[in-house]
C-alpha cells in the first residue's frame, strides 16, 4: 500500500514545489482518515466493470466545477459520480452497501457510468493518493484529467470566503443569511495567494509525474459551454454531438451584490 513519506521524497527535490503543497500531500484529511484503516479494508483485487472512459475532474473550491460536471452530465454521455473519495462519503457507502474494503468501493464507483462514461470530482491530493496506490491503474486505466480553474482569483477568492460563511456551497443549497458576513481583506488577500500557488503546484506536480491533462477555465465554460464541451469531447476521444441539454442544468451563479463589493474592497489601495 502507499508509504506517504515517499510520495514526499519524489517532490522534495524539486524545490519549486511549495512546503505547504508537500505538507498537505501527508496531511490531508480525506486520505489519511482512508489510510488509518486496517489491511484488510485497504485490499483492492482486479477489477471486473468496465468503464470506458472516466474524467477527473481536479478543482479548487469556487471553480466551477459542479456546474461543469452538470454540463457533462446533461449530454447524457458522462453520469456525473460527484466527490466519491471525500473520507464521510466513503465511509457511509461502505457502510451502506455492506463492503469489505475499498477496492468494493472503486468498483462501486465504476458501476455508476453512463454509456460506459463517468465524471467524477477530486481534490489534487485525492488523486494522487488513488495514483500512489496503484488505483488508478487498477479500476481507472482509461482515465482523462481535467484541471478546473479561476482565471479570476480575487473574484474566486471572494466567493469562498462568502461561501465558507454562508456555508451555501451550491446555489440549490438554501442560503440562510449573508447579513452576519464579515469582510477581511487579509484573508482574502491570503485566499488569493493560496489560489495561486495551489495552481501552480498542481500543475509542477503533474507535470513531474508525467501526466497528460486539458485544463478548462470557468470564464470559458460559463461563457461559451458549447466550446468547452466540444474541447473535452476531442481531448476525450468521444464522437458525439456536443448537445447541451439546458433543461438539466440547475445550477446557476451565487455571486450577487455583496460580491462585488468586496471585490471591489480588495482592490483598493
Amino acid at each position: 500500500m502507499i508509504i506517504r513519506e515517499n510520495d514526499v521524497e519524489l517532490f522534495k527535490k524539486h524545490v519549486l514545489i511549495s512546503d505547504n503543497f508537500k505538507r498537505n500531500l501527508l496531511n490531508d484529511v480525506h486520505t489519511k482518515s482512508i489510510l488509518s484503516k486496517d489491511e484488510q479494508f485497504l485490499k483492492m483485487d482486479e477489477s471486473e466493470i468496465d468503464v470506458n472512459i472516466t474524467v477527473f475532474l481536479i478543482f479548487a473550491n469556487r471553480s466551477g466545477s459542479n456546474y461543469l460536471a452538470q454540463i457533462l452530465n446533461s449530454t447524457g454521455a458522462f453520469n456525473f459520480a460527484g466527490e466519491m473519495f471525500n473520507h464521510d462519503t466513503v465511509d457511509a457507502k461502505i457502510d451502506e452497501l455492506g463492503l469489505t474494503n475499498l477496492g468494493g468501493y472503486y468498483d462501486y464507483i465504476k458501476s455508476l457510468n453512463l454509456n460506459g462514461n463517468l465524471c467524477i470530482k477530486a481534490s489534487i491530493f485525492q488523486y494522487l493518493f488513488l495514483h500512489f496506490s496503484g488505483a488508478l491503474d487498477i479500476y481507472f486505466p482509461n482515465r482523462k484529467l481535467i484541471i478546473v480553474q479561476r482565471d479570476d482569483k480575487i473574484d474566486q477568492s471572494v466567493s469562498h470566503w462568502i461561501a465558507a460563511q454562508t456555508k451555501q456551497w451550491t446555489s440549490t443549497q438554501a442560503l440562510k443569511s449573508d447579513s452576519n458576513v464579515e469582510f477581511n481583506k487579509n484573508k482574502i488577500n491570503t485566499m488569493i495567494a493560496g489560489s495561486f500557488l495551489n495552481e501552480k503546484d498542481t500543475r509542477l506536480a503533474l507535470s513531474i509525474l508525467k501526466m497528460e491533462y486539458l485544463s478548462i477555465n470557468y470564464e470559458e465554460f460559463t461563457k461559451y459551454p458549447e466550446f468547452s464541451l466540444r474541447r473535452i469531447f476531442d481531448f476525450c476521444g468521444i464522437d458525439a454531438k456536443t448537445e447541451i441539454d439546458h433543461t438539466k442544468l440547475t445550477l446557476e451563479k451565487q455571486a450577487n451584490a455583496l460580491n462585488r463589493t468586496y471585490y471591489d474592497k480588495v482592490i483598493e489601495c
